[in-house]
């Protein structure tokens, strides 16, 4: 679902990228999480953002900016990956990540994120 627009329609690898997340997901019921479409004004890209139903578990997001570069963060952990024509195919295998992880002065204790689902036993 998209759910504003931005300065360019979303092209063929932002709705890729979107059918994929949603893809992935099939295993999780589909009332524990919403999916959107969101443009990122200050990045200036489309990002599917994954939001989980339980409170404090994590947020995912992931955008391609239009060139070569994936853009994606998981909770508060932000990466970029080069991409290539089978960056699709490989998402969910990471190789050439740089992280993003905070500087000193901002550190804080650490944060643990609940499961999205509680598994049945």
């Amino acid at each position: 679902m998209v759910s504003q627009m931005g300065t360019r329609e979303p092209t063929e690898i932002d709705l890729a990228i979107q059918a994929r997340v949603q893809e992935v997901l099939q295993a999780v019921p589909e009332d524990l999480y919403t999916i959107t479409l969101n443009w990122g004004d200050e990045a200036g890209m489309w990002f599917t953002e994954m939001r989980p139903v339980v409170e404090d578990a994590a947020d995912f997001d992931i955008a391609f900016d239009g060139s070569d570069l994936i853009n994606m963060n998981v909770g508060n952990t932000w990466c970029e990956m080069k991409s290539d024509e089978s960056a699709l195919d490989e998402l969910g295998a990471v190789g050439g990540v740089v992280l993003h992880v905070p500087i000193p002065w901002a550190w804080r204790r650490v944060r643990h994120f609940a499961p999205y689902a509680s598994r049945s036993t």
